[in-house]
């Protein structure tokens, strides 16, 4: 009898184990499909204004569970002949982005819905927003301007991991965008990836299409059968975007296995504001404004981190260039730099670029670039 009853003891403890142990994998494997939430808030949800002025959107991203995620965001149909600026076009969660929707004379009257777009790792959400363009104030006849914009065949791309940190057998998850100057995204861009270990050797590839929203995704697993060994250390991704009858755009991105004795660097978010420390996108010619860039370090210690800024002018001649030299950039650490810039009275108007760079080292010096970035404003 009590043999017997051990025995049913034994195996009702086995059972639940079992059954334990199941759940257990069940929760985990839970865990690890659950994907962060995004939410996007757009105020207001429209603008009315006259074909030549400027209408701005304030943007607020936030993660449902209050994590901090890098999110990227992205515009589509923006209004021909306007120009769309985000910034900052990326940021750590919670963050506020302003979308500065700039027209021209030649924009055409009517009602456009403009697409907001928020990716992080596969996770993709969007938000409308109304435009209203009345005919302009004065008639536009035939006369030169001086506004100059950019080339608008050039393709521009981003890049991002969705963590800076990975194991063995964990999905490294990457995103990105495909746009042009007036930040209008670019569907169906053919965007090749290439992932190389510390030694540069490669050791995950792709080939892959922009979706409707100009966005791009792949991934790969750390470890994973048929490609080389993962060994520890910095890895970094490399970007081509392409497409008939555009030049290409060019973008890298790195992230950390397990553990490095290199720098793992990354821009973490880049915008532009006034004197007074607030989001702008468009200035005036004599107007000084400050360019913000926050760079983070997720490996090992980076003595004599260069921080450069250049800007641009529309026709591509740098106005600008200059550098801060932080004497540290410890593992975890995000370091925060303001430069100003005084836009010249007799500067060409339209799309600025600036162009953002880490070295560890002055280039002369035979240094390289750890991180590189961008972000644009106008001149009106």
């Amino acid at each position: 009898m009590d043999k017997k009853f051990l025995a049913a003891v034994l195996l009702l403890t086995v059972f639940l184990a079992g059954a334990l142990l199941a759940q257990a994998k069940a929760d985990r494997d839970e865990d690890e499909e659950k994907e962060v939430s995004i939410t996007l808030q757009i105020k207001p949800s429209y603008r009315e204004l006259k074909a030549g002025e400027v209408a701005r959107f304030t943007i607020k991203v936030e993660s449902l569970d209050r994590s901090k995620i890098v999110v990227e965001l992205g515009v589509e149909e923006v209004p021909e002949g306007a120009v769309g600026i985000l910034t900052p076009t990326k940021g750590k969660t919670p963050f506020r982005s302003m979308l500065t929707v700039i027209t021209s004379l030649e924009t055409q009257p009517g009602q456009y819905v403009i697409t907001v777009v928020a990716v992080s790792g596969e996770v993709e959400v969007s938000g409308e927003l109304a435009l209203i363009v009345n005919p302009p104030r004065i008639t536009v006849t035939t006369t030169t301007t001086e506004t100059t914009t950019t080339r608008e065949n050039r393709l521009f791309v981003s890049v991002q991991t969705e963590r800076s940190v990975y194991y063995q057998n964990e999905v490294v998850k990457i995103s990105g965008s495909v746009w042009v100057s007036s930040q209008n995204a670019v569907p169906e861009a053919e965007v090749s990836i290439q992932v190389t270990n510390p030694l540069g050797n490669v050791v995950h590839s792709a080939l892959t299409r922009t979706n409707g929203f100009g966005v791009y995704f792949d991934n790969f697993t750390v470890g994973e059968v048929g490609y080389s060994v993962f060994l520890p250390g910095t890895y970094t991704v490399f970007v081509t975007a392409s497409k008939l009858g555009y030049v290409d755009g060019h973008s890298h991105a790195s992230f950390v296995i397990e553990e490095t004795s290199l720098p793992s660097v990354n821009f973490v978010t880049l915008y532009t504001t006034d004197l007074n420390g607030n989001l702008t996108a468009d200035f005036s010619l004599g107007e000084t404004l400050i360019v913000w860039l926050s760079v983070e370090n997720s490996g090992a210690n980076l003595t004599d981190a260069f921080i450069w800024m250049e800007v641009d002018d529309p026709t591509g001649i740098p106005l600008k260039v200059d550098f801060h030299i932080e004497e540290v950039l410890e593992t975890g650490e995000t370091a925060t730099k303001g430069f100003s810039f005084t836009v010249p009275t007799t500067a060409a108007k339209g799309t600025y670029v600036v162009r953002a760079f880490v070295s560890d080292k002055l280039i002369s010096q035979g240094g390289k670039f750890l991180a590189i970035g961008e972000l644009r404003f106008m001149v009106v």
